[in-house]
């Protein structure tokens, strides 16, 4: 396997791009951080193969969101991202990802470490596929006043 830190956001991008776009709605915190700067920290995971297997961005002091490509689990890659970066000294205080790689980073994190983590929120992504047809309504919108106030928590 081959860790990569990288120094711009043309090189990571060149390396990781497609694979955060084939998922993009649920990269979008991914897509929306690649970018040149000191507090950013932008790493990928390749497999044997040259294939990228794991992807993280960091910008501080905001968590690392860590992606598993194609949303594979790869307990091999994580274990040795984790412990490639912990070698490298590269800052993980916390992190935002899919429940089951949080939990696997998290163990292998406190292992190499001797740090724990301890989950502080969680969060579902939903993703709207199709609206119900509906039927067009008569009305317009327009700023709340004063007088909406009692309707506003049923509206």
């Amino acid at each position: 396997m081959v860790f990569t830190k990288y120094d711009t956001a043309a090189e990571f991008s060149a390396d990781n791009l497609d694979y955060l776009k084939k998922y993009e709605i649920q990269n979008n915190l991914l897509l929306g951080n690649i970018g040149d700067g000191e507090n950013k920290t932008m790493l990928s995971v390749k497999d044997d193969n040259g294939k990228v297997v794991i992807i993280a961005i960091r910008t501080s002091p905001f968590p690392m969101v860590i992606f598993e490509t194609d949303n594979i689990r790869n307990d091999k890659a994580v274990e040795y991202f984790t412990k490639t970066a912990v070698e490298k000294g590269i800052g993980i205080d916390y992190i935002m990802t899919e429940k089951t790689l949080a939990k696997s980073f998290a163990g292998y994190y406190g292992e190499f470490s001797g740090k724990t983590f301890t989950k502080t929120e969680s969060l579902v992504l939903y993703i709207i596929e199709k609206v119900n047809d509906l039927p067009e309504t008569k009305g317009f919108f327009r700023t709340a006043e004063k007088r909406d106030m009692f309707y506003l928590p049923y509206w």
